[in-house]
């Protein structure tokens, strides 16, 4: 299996702090484990790319989650403009 960087929002349940993780694994649930297992509580997790998409170009609602993996999924490019068109595509 190939190797994926994936990121996460996680909050330390020591401090009660929230950071991003970015960390490289073969896959989501092995990087969400290891997560849970360092002390952390994972409340996002996602490809980087898409990650990095919705943060910069979204208001990151629900549907625009589920858009941008949809998108990530079906290997169409991240950009704004096919953003916009899938999303109406899509909803």
């Amino acid at each position: 299996m190939e190797k994926k960087i994936f990121k996460a929002f996680v909050c330390d349940r020591e401090t009660k702090r929230n950071k991003f993780i970015e960390m490289e694994y073969t896959s989501r649930k092995h990087f969400i484990f290891d997560l849970r297992h360092n002390g952390y509580s994972v409340k996002n997790c996602m490809v980087k790319e898409v990650y990095d998409f919705l943060l910069e170009n979204t208001n990151c609602t629900k549907y625009d989650k589920m858009v941008a993996k949809r998108m990530y999924r079906n290997n169409i490019p991240l950009t704004k403009e096919k953003f916009n068109s899938c999303f109406l595509q899509y909803i």
